[in-house]
């Protein structure tokens, strides 16, 4: 009998501990994304702050698939547009 409620026990603390770890798990994943996501907005801050073409390309360069490349491929194109113009 003793047995049975100490297997029970153990069955229950192996649970506990496999959600507990999920849990952190998905905090970390969480977390990662959003700070991730936080870096990728400083960096095209400050190259939207220098505004010139090589700091774009350079952008484009490093992270070609970042959720503000096509708004610095829009804003590439229009200063190499104001360029030719001139």
């Amino acid at each position: 009998m003793k047995m049975i409620i100490n297997n029970v026990i153990l069955k229950n603390n192996t649970k506990t501990r496999r959600i507990k770890m999920r849990k952190v798990i998905f905090l970390i994943v969480i977390l990662s994304l959003l700070f991730g996501c936080a870096s990728m907005k400083s960096k095209y801050d400050k190259v939207n702050e220098i505004n010139n073409i090589d700091a774009y390309k350079q952008f484009l360069q490093k992270y070609p698939d970042s959720e503000f490349s096509n708004e610095v491929k829009r804003k590439l194109v229009f200063l190499e547009f104001e360029k030719v113009k001139k």
